[in-house]
């Protein structure tokens, strides 16, 4: 095992969508001298961190770029990067320009990390970047320029399927590859579309699942009303509209507590607005993660439910099926690998409203209420999720 680790973020331990660390970090901590943080950017809010994690902000202007002296004297390093970022920017100015300025971006924060280095000896360090995104070309453009370096990489959803963006391509993806000792994804599902799509790198990828810790199994008692849970950020892949409308054809109480905001947050409480008098929506907003893992431990739960159109593996329905919550979601992405019948219900990516609603209460009335399936449920969860042996196996790889 390396002495140090060094993590390569986009905003943690600032912003969101990256909760898995705070999961991970207690592990790592415990089998590394030293943890170093490097985020990408700045973002809003804070988590506490175990006791002696460093952060590391190694610029303030993400947009810097590297001043014109050092684009000659690194030119042909800015142009191998422009070569790399593929796609046909060269038949087009505009994107001639961005790709070049992006080059730029690349190079200025490469030679910053070189600089972080020096007196360093990089064979004590496992690098890790969790995202395969620019933290990855970054460190790629470090390599490049003579220093041995060994890195990996995580991949997820967004930064893995070039589905998922609107041009239906990733910059810089075969680059990347290329240049990361390991891939880890954080699914079967994941791993096979890189090594379908990617043969000639097939060899670096393998799965290393994310976790979360254990805090218990949620209380259960029987009530009239239906108990749902969700938790995301709101915006239009998350598709929590399909939620609400399946709503309007349960005709028994429900009480329905989303965690999360996001840019959708006013229509979706505008539509919810709608729904018949016996169905409760609380909008908890933006709740740090102990708050949501508060709730899940006082509050009885019968059901989570996630209705994505696309994921990675959700950590949301990992940290429900740790407290033994039965789950709902779409079979899209990853989700398959922890919404099983030992878990839950898996749905057709594009059920009707009236086919979920149906599904919903058939999980409620069959798996909520029987302990010896939500014991199955945390069962399955530790067998394949938990934080302190999917984080120390992470830890080996790298």
């Amino acid at each position: 095992m390396k002495k140090e680790l060094w993590l390569f973020t986009r905003q943690f331990p600032e912003g969101r969508g990256e909760a898995f660390l705070e999961s991970a970090l207690p592990v790592w901590c415990s089998l590394f001298e030293r943890v170093r943080i490097f985020p990408m950017f700045r973002g809003l809010g804070s988590v506490s961190l175990p006791t002696g994690v460093e952060v590391c902000h190694l610029w303030d202007d993400m947009h810097r770029t590297v001043p014109p002296l050092r684009t000659l004297a690194a030119l042909p390093q800015v142009l191998r990067t422009m070569v790399d970022r593929g796609g046909t920017w060269r038949m087009d100015l505009s994107t001639a320009q961005e790709a070049f300025s992006h080059a730029r971006q690349l190079r200025f924060r490469s030679d910053r990390v070189e600089r972080f280095l020096q007196g360093r000896d990089p064979a004590g360090i496992a690098m890790l970047s969790v995202w395969m995104e620019d933290w990855v070309s970054v460190l790629g453009g470090v390599k490049a320029g003579g220093r041995p370096l060994r890195f990996s990489t995580l991949a997820h959803g967004w930064d893995l399927y070039a589905h998922r963006r609107p041009s239906g391509r990733i910059a810089y993806r075969e680059a990347q590859l290329r240049q990361a000792a390991q891939v880890l994804c954080i699914s079967e599902h994941g791993a096979d579309y890189l090594r379908a799509h990617y043969p000639q790198h097939a060899h670096k990828v393998r799965v290393a699942r994310l976790g979360t810790a254990d805090h218990g199994s949620a209380p259960w008692s029987p009530a009239a009303e239906v108990r749902l849970a969700s938790s995301a950020y709101l915006r239009p892949p998350k598709r929590m509209d399909r939620l609400i409308d399946a709503l309007h054809h349960i005709h028994r109480p429900v009480h329905w507590v989303h965690f999360g905001d996001g840019p959708d947050l006013p229509t979706l409480k505008e539509q919810a607005a709608g729904l018949p008098h016996h169905v409760r929506v609380e909008w908890r907003g933006a709740v740090p993660n102990e708050g949501v893992i508060a709730h899940f431990k006082k509050h009885p739960i019968d059901l989570f439910v996630l209705l994505s159109d696309d994921e990675g593996v959700p950590v949301s329905l990992m940290e429900a099926a740790s407290f033994g919550v039965p789950l709902l979601a779409d079979d899209v992405g990853g989700v398959k690998e922890v919404v099983t019948s030992r878990t839950g219900v898996l749905l057709p990516k594009n059920t009707s409203p009236e086919r979920l609603s149906a599904m919903m209460l058939y999980a409620v009335d069959t798996c909520s209420g029987d302990p010896v399936f939500r014991s199955g449920v945390k069962r399955s969860w530790r067998s394949h999720f938990d934080a302190s042996v999917n984080y120390r196996t992470l830890a080996e790889c790298i």
